[in-house]
């Protein structure tokens, strides 16, 4: 299938809104079931296949208060596999729910697949979208320590603005420029009121620096928000490990994880509970 005459239930919103709240055991959970089929809708006029979610192009929004409890239990009804995942959500912990090849085995056609995550302590507007199409995990990866302080600098040497996002983040943009970045360039950081953001620009032939403290365990993507470059591989994840091995930092692998390739038939990774 073409991905120019695929249309997908993407940029949809999701709300979160801080409610005050009474004291209580446990945050509210919020159920959902979707229904992922094929459809035709006309986008400006042009009839199109598209993605439904539940009938509906654009897709369902989510309205929820920070630190509820989301389950969508997704039927995939398409004939090839699918994930969702959610722009900006932090997921805390929880890397497990990220819905990208590299953290989570693609729901295939005719099965279904519960999605549960917290929009932790985070407030605003935000977007899911499906990923979908084969699934091939880039296999580039680096590893760093649980709350280690990093700058990482990004630089496009194209004629084309790139955009780059972190899941399970928000990073501080300090510095961007024209050229080849350099060590000099830290001197024209902006260290003292730079805005928290989750996805960030790169201008034709030019720099951009990010800082911020990787301070949740699990495996992150870091990708290209520009789906011809994503595409062709502009990616790269990064395995965030707490050396405590504790419930503290990081979630146990979920009982209902999806398995595939290599790790079909074996068991889960060691619990984090502590041995009974």
């Amino acid at each position: 299938m073409a991905t120019s005459t695929m249309r997908v239930a993407a940029g949809v919103l999701l709300v979160v809104s801080a409610l005050a709240t009474l004291a209580r055991a446990e945050d509210p959970y919020l159920f959902f079931e979707w229904k992922v089929t094929y459809g035709t809708r006309s986008l400006l006029g042009v009839p199109q296949k598209v993605i439904l979610i539940n009938g509906e192009f654009p897709g369902p929004r989510i309205n929820c208060s920070s630190n509820n409890n989301i389950v969508v239990n997704v039927f995939n009804q398409l004939d090839h596999p699918l994930l969702f995942t959610w722009n900006g959500m932090q997921h805390r912990k929880n890397s497990w729910m990220d819905g990208m090849p590299g953290t989570q085995c693609p729901i295939a056609p005719n099965t279904n697949f519960t999605y549960k995550w917290q929009p932790k302590d985070q407030i605003g507007s935000f977007f899911y979208f499906p990923v979908n199409g084969p699934l091939h995990v880039i296999p580039n990866v680096i590893t760093a320590e649980f709350r280690t302080f990093i700058e990482i600098v990004f630089e496009n040497p194209e004629k084309s603005i790139d955009s780059l996002h972190l899941d399970g983040y928000a990073f501080f943009g300090v510095g961007m420029g024209p050229g080849t970045w350099s060590p000099e360039m830290r001197k024209t950081y902006n260290l003292l009121d730079t805005v928290s953001r989750h996805t960030i620009q790169v201008y034709p032939r030019s720099w951009t620096a990010i800082m911020l403290t990787f301070d949740n365990a699990g495996m992150w993507s870091v990708r290209s928000n520009v789906w011809e470059r994503y595409y062709l591989g502009e990616q790269f994840y990064i395995s965030v490990i707490s050396p405590a091995r504790s419930l503290r930092d990081e979630y146990n692998m979920p009982d209902n994880a999806l398995r595939c390739g290599k790790v079909v038939g074996l068991p889960l990774p060691p619990s984090y509970a502590p041995a009974r």
